[in-house]
């Protein structure tokens, strides 16, 4: 979806006429095909009382998502519960992976009370999801079918369906917005910042723009909103900026449509949402854990970690480890890494590689916080949206570490003036190493390992510490470097966050940080004459003949590696 931005002297024009000869309704916002989900029928529902400014119009047909090949076409169908007759049933010739419009013989009027749309699925037939912001778990936006009894899988995690109703444009005349969600937002006290949140647009043009008000209980105050240009019926962003916030701590924000182009808004039951902002003195910036959960054994996983560099590559303030479990264990498995299966949530205790952790935050469509490597833009736009949240702790690690002794590890934590942490926080501490030459399925026998836990200082799963704006707490530890391991390739990182045994997705990091470990004595006497290129890597891994164009991965022989961009 293309946006642009436009003053706010113009948003009493806020919106552009178009031909709206289909509105696209439901729930994915006519999102990438992402997520495969097999059923013997799948549907979204219709809720009367979220969607009545609809009665009156005529469905010409419906959009469906499908990721893969329907060679015999499917059945779709319209009906008022998920047991009751259709009230209209439409076979379709052969649909291809992806999206398809799939008109009807005529358009049929807009069903009364609640209504379901949805297809039956053949053999090896596998229906799409997609996702919106906030809107994964959307009630009613995902249900399927054993061929005995529907259930409705958005309660579970499921991202919303790839289903969605076209309505004849020239049959609707309503100027309705409804506020969805706003994402929570951190911002010095004093100053102005931005609330960013979702809307749906129920009117029949292109929307641009809104007027809101804004309360933290001190009266109503109100500004124009700029929209991320969205279609009719579809979901899209608000941005409304907001005046000097002089309050520390967590305060609810209400908000609320006042006009739509100008024009009152026709529908007030969904004009309201609420936003918690947290002011504070200070903001600290975010160092973001992503955690990759890989193997030696995961024919994929060099794919999935080309995309992962790739999505940070431009990005600062990531702290990335890579963990040996998921997909078995192998050489590199920490001790203790079988405990983070725990983060999938899994009620058949099943796991799988290549996969991701953003802070340990939920994550869409799945039913803890691990979830599949998403494209390398999907995982840029995460970890941005987290980093705008300034972070709940600060963390500083201080070393002290000679060649074959003792490391010395003490862990500086102090939590930020103003902001909300969980009940049980944690510290993880965690020894971490680069430029490792191993094996790799499919069949790499010299393939590049890098940001590999090699142990758990903590607990893996970490220890109990306390929290305090008043005071910096220091925690320390000693440990000895295991041989075989190369202290001039590791790095200590520690981070806190919450832990809450019986619920893995109210396990979130609130920061991290990571230290190399100190060189002095721990080189040998290697001088910059004797270090030459042993080995020249790409992004995925795989060892090349000669540099390629791009960024190449230079294993030295001091045992260091560095990325070199070759034009």
């Amino acid at each position: 979806m293309n946006k642009f931005t436009i003053s706010l002297s113009a948003l009493a024009l806020c919106v552009i006429p178009v031909s709206a000869d289909d509105i696209s309704l439901g729930y994915c916002d006519g999102g990438n095909v992402e997520h495969p989900l097999t059923a013997e029928s799948v549907a979204i529902c219709m809720p009367a009382e979220e969607f009545p400014m609809y009665a009156g119009t005529k469905i010409t047909g419906v959009r469906i998502g499908l990721m893969s090949d329907a060679t015999k076409g499917v059945r779709v169908f319209l009906r008022n519960s998920t047991e009751g007759a259709d009230i209209i049933s439409f076979r379709t010739g052969m649909l291809y992976q992806g999206w398809s419009d799939i008109l009807f013989d005529s358009p049929i009027d807009w069903p009364e009370g609640d209504f379901y749309a949805g297809y039956e699925l053949s053999a090896n037939l596998k229906a799409g999801m997609s996702h919106v912001g906030s809107l994964s778990c959307v009630p009613g936006s995902c249900w399927t079918s054993d061929g005995c009894v529907w259930k409705d899988r958005s309660a579970e995690g499921y991202a919303p369906l790839c289903i969605q109703l076209l309505v004849d444009g020239g049959s609707y005349e309503k100027n309705d917005v409804a506020l969805i969600s706003a994402e929570p937002v951190t911002v010095e006290a004093g100053s102005p910042f931005e609330i960013t949140g979702l809307l749906r647009n129920n009117t029949s043009t292109i929307l641009t723009g809104i007027r809101l008000s804004y309360d933290w209980g001190e009266g109503a105050r109100e500004a124009d909103a700029i929209v991320d240009e969205t279609l009719p019926g579809e979901i899209g962003y608000f941005h409304l900026p907001v005046e000097e916030f002089y309050k520390t701590g967590e305060t609810p924000v209400e908000l609320r449509v006042i006009s739509v182009a100008g024009a009152p808004d026709d529908y007030a039951f969904n004009d309201n949402t609420a936003v918690s902002v947290t002011g504070v003195s200070d903001i600290v910036p975010r160092k973001l854990l992503l955690e990759e959960f890989t193997g030696q054994m995961c024919s994929q996983c060099p794919a999935g970690k080309e995309r992962i560099e790739d999505g940070i590559r431009h990005l600062d303030n990531i702290v990335l480890v890579c963990h040996h479990i998921g997909f078995g264990e192998d050489t590199m498995t920490a001790p203790g890494s079988r405990e983070l299966l725990f983060f999938y949530n899994r009620s058949d205790g099943s796991s799988y590689a290549p996969a991701l952790m953003f802070d340990r935050t939920p994550s869409e469509g799945n039913p803890g916080p691990v979830t599949e490597v998403p494209e390398s833009r999907t995982i840029a736009d995460r970890i941005k949206a987290r980093q705008e949240l300034g972070a709940q702790v600060t963390v500083g690690i201080d070393q002290n570490y000679e060649a074959g002794g003792e490391l010395g590890i003490d862990v500086r934590l102090r939590k930020v003036k103003g902001m909300k942490t969980g009940d049980n926080p944690v510290l993880s501490v965690l020894l971490v190493e680069n430029g490792i030459v191993s094996y790799q399925a499919p069949d790499y026998d010299d393939y590049l390992h890098d940001h590999v836990v090699r142990r758990f200082v903590t607990a893996p799963l970490g220890d109990a510490v306390t929290l305090t704006e008043d005071e910096e707490k220091t925690y320390s530890y000693k440990i000895s470097i295991p041989d075989g391991y190369r202290p001039e390739n590791m790095s200590v990182v520690a981070f806190v966050s919450n832990f809450n045994a019986s619920d893995p997705n109210d396990c979130e990091v609130y920061n991290s940080e990571t230290a190399p470990l100190p060189q002095g004595g721990g080189v040998g006497n290697v001088t910059d004459s004797d270090i030459h290129i042993e080995a020249i890597f790409d992004l995925t891994g795989r060892r090349l003949d000669s540099p390629q164009t791009g960024v190449n991965i230079v294993r030295y022989s001091d045992g260091t590696s560095r990325k070199v961009i070759m034009k």
